[in-house]
C-alpha cells in the first residue's frame, strides 16, 4: 500500500532554510544612497502565521434537512461550529465538551434540535489529534451530554436512523498508534445511553466510512480499514481491510469484498473505504476503494450483490489515507463529488 516518509519532507524545509540564509550572508552591500539592510528590516512586524492547517482543517460537517441556512461543521483540531444564515456568520457551540479534535456529525432527520458529534479527526496523519468519545445536544447544541465510547480516538462517521433519533450508529476508526480493541461499527438504540459493538474484525481494523440506505435504514454499507501509523512508517491497507453489509439493522454482516474478484471487486489487500449510497435511486451503491487494481471507483446497481469499475483516474484519490471520500448528488444517481490533494 501507500509508505509515507517523512524524511524526504524536513530535508526539503532544511534545504529552503540553507537557501534562504545563503542568499543573505552573500547580498552585496548598498550603493551610496540606496535604502541598507536595517532601514528594511526596521519596517518588519511579527505576525501569526500559524497554526494555519491545524486549525483550518475541516474534518466533518452536516446540514439541518429542509433548512438551507443552517448546518455545522467540525475543525480537526478547533471543536464545532454553527452557521444559521447560510455561512455569513459563524459561532463556536462545543466549547463546552472541551475536545477540540472532531471526527463527525449528524443532525437526527427526525429532530434537528437532536445532534450527535463523534470526537477524534478521522484521518490518521502523523499530527492528527484524537478525541474522547461521542456527545449529544437536544438542543441544537447549545448544551451537550456525553455518551461513551470514550476510548475509541477517532471517529469517522455517524449516522442517525431516519425515524427515531434515538438508534445511531457510529462508526471507530480506532487508535492510530498502537493496537487496541475500541474501534469498528457500533450501536445505541436508546440515545446514546448504552452502546453494543456490531461490526468488529481485530485490533488493527477500524471503520472508515458507513453508509446508510436512505429507503430501508436496516441496510447499512460499512467500510473497515487495517492500518497503522508509526514515528518512521504508515501502513495504509492491510487483511482486515474490507467492504461490508447488513440487511437487519447490524445484527448480522455480509462481508462483500470476500467475493471479489468474481462480483466485480477488487481482491488482495486493500486499504481505506469510502462507500455511498445514490439518495434518488438506493439500488446504486459507490465504493472508493484503495488497491493495487485499475480502478478507483466502482458502482453497484444492486445494492452491493454486483460491482464494476466506473472510474480509474488516480486523481480522483491521489492521498487515499485522506480523501477516501464520496458523495453523491441528492437528485441525481449520475453525480459524484469527491475531496483530493
Amino acid at each position: 500500500m501507500h509508505v509515507r516518509p517523512i524524511l524526504p519532507a524536513l530535508s526539503l524545509v532544511l534545504c529552503a532554510g540553507t537557501l534562504a540564509f545563503s542568499s543573505v550572508i552573500s547580498a552585496p552591500a548598498p550603493a551610496a544612497g540606496q535604502q541598507g539592510p536595517d532601514d528594511a528590516l526596521a519596517a518588519l512586524e511579527f505576525r501569526s502565521i500559524g497554526p494555519a492547517i491545524m486549525g483550518g482543517r475541516v474534518a466533518a460537517i452536516a446540514g439541518v434537512p429542509g433548512d438551507q441556512l443552517t448546518f455545522y461543521f467540525g475543525h480537526a483540531s478547533g471543536g464545532v461550529f454553527r452557521t444559521r444564515n447560510g455561512g455569513v456568520t459563524f459561532e463556536p457551540v462545543s466549547d463546552g465538551i472541551g475536545v477540540p479534535s472532531i471526527g463527525a456529525i449528524a443532525v437526527a432527520p427526525s429532530d434537528p434540535n437532536v445532534l450527535y458529534v463523534g470526537t477524534g479527526e478521522g484521518n490518521p496523519r502523523n499530527s492528527a489529534s484524537v478525541g474522547r468519545g461521542v456527545w449529544r445536544s437536544v438542543d441544537a447544541g447549545e448544551t451537550w451530554t456525553f455518551l461513551g465510547l470514550g476510548d475509541t480516538e477517532k471517529i469517522t462517521r455517524i449516522r442517525v436512523h431516519p425515524a427515531d433519533p434515538d438508534v445511531v450508529y457510529v462508526a471507530a476508526l480506532g487508535h492510530e498508534w498502537g493496537d487496541h480493541p475500541d474501534r469498528g461499527i457500533f450501536r445505541s438504540t436508546d440515545g446514546g445511553a448504552t452502546w453494543d459493538k456490531i461490526l468488529y474484525v481485530d485490533e488493527t481494523t477500524g471503520a472508515a466510512d458507513l453508509a446508510m440506505d436512505p429507503a430501508n435504514p436496516r441496510i447499512l454499507y460499512a467500510a473497515m480499514y487495517d492500518f497503522r501509523r508509526q514515528p518512521w512508517y504508515f501502513r495504509s491497507g492491510g487483511p482486515g481491510s474490507g467492504l461490508w453489509r447488513t440487511a437487519d439493522g447490524g445484527d448480522t454482516w455480509d462481508p462483500l469484498t470476500e467475493g471479489a474478484p468474481d462480483n466485480g471487486l477488487p481482491d488482495g489487500v486493500l486499504g481505506r473505504i469510502g462507500v455511498a449510497v445514490a439518495p434518488s435511486d438506493p439500488d446504486v451503491v459507490y465504493a472508493m476503494i484503495e488497491s493495487t487494481h485499475d480502478g478507483q471507483v466502482w458502482r453497484s446497481d444492486d445494492r452491493g450483490k454486483t460491482w464494476r469499475v466506473v472510474t480509474e483516474d488516480g486523481n480522483v484519490n491521489s492521498r487515499p489515507f485522506y480523501f477516501t471520500d464520496l458523495r453523491v448528488d441528492p437528485a441525481t444517481s449520475e453525480r459524484l463529488y469527491s475531496l483530493s490533494g
